[in-house]
């Protein structure tokens, strides 16, 4: 969980949208390795068509707007790697009936805990959050708690999703999300290249999406 988040980040710092997004929609290719020699699962050749035109959708659309750096793309790759095996090992763990959801939320928390607060001091962000100066401000507590809220809203939704149906789903719902990212980034960013190509490569992702849902 910590890699996926450190690393998720560090991508989006040095890639575009559009490039962060289609390094991201890799994953579901990686899921399906992991789905097949971690959980010893396959999936039906039509499924696996409708991930690879998502993936290459993305590709598409970023195909114009190779604007990011090899340590971009690296941490890219880096990310899928952490994505697709917190969402497998999820559905490793749920599968387990001593577990409960929750249970495992509790225990994802508790492992996370302590290498976001050395990475946070470290960093200077703990001296910085200690010194930041709306504490006292609701109008800040209100953003902040719902911001907590969400977080907790957002993990709950994978781990059920992923408990209910299996990471290949959940990482397939989480491209439909980025799809929504890409148009937003479409007018959003200065560094989007508004292109035919941009376009029908977000076509070619909701595409391959809408026939896996099928």
């Amino acid at each position: 969980f910590v890699g996926m988040v450190l690393f998720s980040l560090f991508a989006l710092k040095l890639n575009n949208v559009p490039m962060y997004s289609a390094l991201l929609r890799q994953t579901t290719l990686v899921v399906l390795l992991q789905e097949y020699f971690i959980l010893g699962r396959s999936q039906p050749i039509s499924q696996v068509c409708c991930v690879l035109i998502m993936c290459g959708g993305a590709l598409v659309a970023a195909w114009n707007n190779l604007h990011g750096s090899l340590g971009g793309y690296l941490m890219g790759i880096i990310t899928c790697f952490f994505t697709s095996s917190y969402t497998v090992h999820v559905k490793k763990i749920t599968e387990n009936e001593t577990f409960n959801l929750f249970d495992i939320m509790l225990y994802n928390n508790l492992l996370s805990l302590f290498p976001i607060l050395i990475l946070t001091i470290f960093s200077g962000n703990l001296k910085s959050a200690i010194e930041f100066q709306e504490w006292n401000s609701w109008h800040f507590l209100v953003c902040f708690y719902f911001s907590c809220a969400l977080a907790f809203v957002l993990n709950f939704s994978i781990f059920l999703c992923t408990q209910v149906h299996s990471p290949l789903t959940t990482s397939i719902i989480g491209n439909l999300k980025n799809i929504v990212t890409d148009l937003v980034g479409l007018f959003a960013f200065n560094d989007v290249k508004r292109t035919p190509l941009y376009l029908t490569g977000i076509l070619i992702a909701t595409l391959g999406a809408l026939l896996y849902s099928f």
